[in-house]
């Protein structure tokens, strides 16, 4: 057993390697925000966490990866329940000849050769989990949550859209995205 847990973590310090580097590069040309700090948090056989700074405590991006196999997920709780996922991306490794491609971009009829396995995480991880966190890490972005019967579900909205979205039928309850000091806070939850 102990050499399976092994084997494991040695797969998700690839996948956190490959993070590591392509925040260096963003940095180095001058792509990153410089009000962006992200804490990542050491791998472990299960994977590794991302915590932007100044993230809603309900908002968490987790990572998990296995040999050929890595995705990510950024995921909404309220009360200490599990209820969304706002983001997600996931990649599966496959060596073919001197060059790797995703499996599950073969299986939708797209072929794009890598010649590493850091420019696919790079394409299919690190790039859109950058575009969303860039695109949504903004002072007017909201998350909604909302819950049927038997369903919950979360959104990322702008704060113009967020009057219309609280007078929904089963609307929750709303926060900031980022948290910010003397932000307005338009729920009592």
């Amino acid at each position: 057993m102990r050499e399976r847990k092994k084997w494991k973590i040695r797969h998700v310090t690839r996948v956190h390697r490959s993070l590591l580097n392509f925040l260096w590069k963003k940095q180095e040309v001058g792509e990153w925000p410089s009000d962006l700090v992200l804490g990542i948090a050491p791998p472990s056989p299960n994977g590794f966490d991302i915590t932007p700074d100044q993230l809603a405590n309900e908002l968490s991006i987790k990572v998990q990866a296995s040999r050929k196999y890595a995705e990510y997920n950024v995921v909404v709780h309220h009360a200490d329940i599990f209820w969304d996922i706002l983001e997600w991306n996931d990649v599966c490794t496959r060596k073919k000849g001197s060059c790797f491609i995703c499996d599950l971009c073969l299986q939708q009829g797209e072929k794009e050769y890598f010649s590493n396995r850091n420019e696919m995480y790079d394409s299919h991880l690190w790039k859109p989990l950058f575009d969303w966190i860039t695109d949504n890490y903004q002072q007017d972005k909201y998350v909604c949550l909302f819950q049927y019967s038997s369903g919950t579900w979360g959104r990322v909205i702008t704060e113009n859209r967020l009057i219309k979205n609280r007078l929904k039928e089963h609307y929750v309850r709303s926060f900031p995205v980022r948290k910010f000091a003397g932000s307005r806070i338009f729920d009592e939850n």
